[in-house]
């Protein structure tokens, strides 16, 4: 039996050998593909060997039909499917019974290092060859040498200077030490596969959490597929591909998130918290992943479903719970795994790890209604430069110290910008305003709450206590219009 449709012949059975037909344009590749060279013919007896499995034979098995490719003008395309034909088949062997969405049940979250950023005073000196280097120090310089340039440019020959820097420092303990803190945390935290958190029903209940194991196990099958690759299995952003990106993938595992809408107030002074020590919103987190982080590699998942997307973000949470509780583990603040465990979810969920009737809980910052800003219109360089934004920029919002005058953050204008790190210590330069690109989120009120909250373990401070509300919206509308200049 045989049938043409399009360029392809079927023959079945298929005893004769696979020849390739070439009709392609580029008469420099054709060579040792002539229509009508043949080549070893791939039964499935010889793929089965070399797998070691056993798959069926059209000679000896109930006829199926099969591609034979013919020196014609659809040549490639026959042995192309032929491929493509025995590929499929091949995959449905391979992969039936595989529980593909889920962790192996054996897989167990294990410790990483914890990178992260550190303060030093260094000794620089200028060489008699004008080359800066550090003094005194063994191993690397704590900084890159064009820091070290930077920092010492005032230096002259054979001067010497102390500067603060910022380095990377890595958080590792005993492997005995890791095994045992994988093992405490497993009670509390299960594994990759049976997530769970051991905290009181309260707080799992709790819509900013959200902990259910059945909430938390869609979570994990759907953090499987598509976000282990950059975040790893236990939220540490080393995954396979992390290494090769810039930025890095985000480390969930000290309760660190840049982007937030949430401010707790310190019951003690009164005053906001740093950026750092104020975990966010259930939705703030989803709203990075419905929109994703321009310019890094963090795309968009506003296509999932809303149940989709909140399991997510409790998968999220769970990781970084576990995450607080082993750096408590690890650094010693507590050597009770229960307590660590209890201590992360109050911080996370209260703001603080105090607790009790009279907490300070973190709270959504609803900021006052936006007042005038550019009517809808782009502001001209005259009045941009009359704005009140802009004196509040290159005033008590102290902007032009990161940011320049320009608000391009040359590193050529502001040396010490080559240095800066984030909490993870990762190289951090502040952002250039001018690009428009805005990761936290492009909306007004995106803007003023990376301004009056800060960006946590960026560097970027929060304004709360040195700028009235008034002040950050100016600030909103000057920022949001510099992309607009022509320069």
């Amino acid at each position: 039996m045989s049938g043409d449709r399009g360029n392809a012949r079927y023959q079945s059975p298929d005893p004769a050998p696979l020849s390739w037909g070439y009709r392609g344009h580029d008469s420099r590749s054709r060579g040792a593909f002539e229509a009508g060279t043949e080549v070893a013919h791939a039964t499935p007896a010889r793929v089965g060997k070399v797998l070691d499995i056993d798959l069926p034979d059209a000679r000896t098995s109930s006829p199926v039909p099969s591609f034979q490719a013919v020196p014609s003008e659809g040549g490639c395309v026959n042995a192309r499917c032929t491929c493509m034909l025995l590929t499929l088949g091949l995959s449905f062997v391979l992969l039936a019974g595989c529980d593909r969405d889920q962790y192996p049940a054996s897989l167990e979250y294990t410790f990483t290092p914890y990178p992260r950023k550190v303060a030093k005073t260094i000794t620089i000196k200028r060489e008699a060859d004008g080359k800066v280097v550090q003094v005194g120090a063994e191993g690397p310089p704590a900084a890159a040498p064009d820091v070290l340039a930077a920092l010492g440019a005032d230096l002259q020959p054979g001067q010497e200077k102390g500067v603060g820097v910022d380095a990377q420092e890595i958080l590792d303990i005993p492997y005995e030490r890791q095994a045992a803190i994988n093992s405490e945390l497993k009670q509390f935290f299960g594994t990759p596969r049976d997530p769970r958190v051991e905290v009181s029903e309260e707080i799992i209940n709790d819509p900013e959490m959200r902990l259910q194991p059945e909430h938390l196990q869609e979570g994990s099958k759907l953090y499987r597929k598509l976000c282990l690759y950059c975040h790893g299995i236990n939220g540490d952003g080393a995954g396979p591909t992390g290494a090769f990106l810039n930025p890095r993938p985000r480390d969930f595992r000290r309760g660190i998130f840049k982007f937030r809408s949430t401010v707790k107030i310190n019951p003690d002074n009164k005053k906001p918290d740093p950026p750092a020590q104020v975990t966010p919103s259930f939705d703030d987190i989803k709203r990075t992943l419905q929109r994703g982080v321009p310019t890094a590699s963090m795309p968009s998942f506003n296509l999932l479903s809303d149940r989709d997307l909140d399991a997510l973000v409790s998968y999220v949470i769970h990781l970084s719970l576990r995450g607080m509780a082993e750096y408590q583990l690890a650094t010693g603040e507590t050597d009770d795994p229960e307590q660590a465990t209890i201590s992360a979810a109050k911080r996370w969920l209260y703001g603080s790890a105090r607790g009790g009737p009279n907490r300070m809980e973190k709270a959504v910052y609803v900021p006052p209604a936006m007042p005038g800003g550019w009517g809808g219109t782009l502001p001209t360089s005259a009045e941009l430069k009359e704005s009140p934004g802009l004196k509040v920029y290159r005033g008590d919002g102290k902007c032009v110290e990161c940011h320049w005058t320009d608000g391009r953050s040359n590193p050529l204008d502001v040396p010490t910008n080559l240095g800066r790190m984030n909490d993870w210590g990762q190289l951090n330069p502040p952002r250039n305003l001018t690009t428009g690109v805005y990761r936290g989120g492009a909306r007004p009120v995106d803007v003023f709450w990376r301004i009056k909250l800060g960006i946590a373990g960026s560097g970027m401070p929060a304004a709360a206590d040195t700028l009235s509300d008034e002040d950050i919206w100016h600030l909103v509308d000057y920022v949001m219009a510099l992309p607009t200049q022509q320069r």
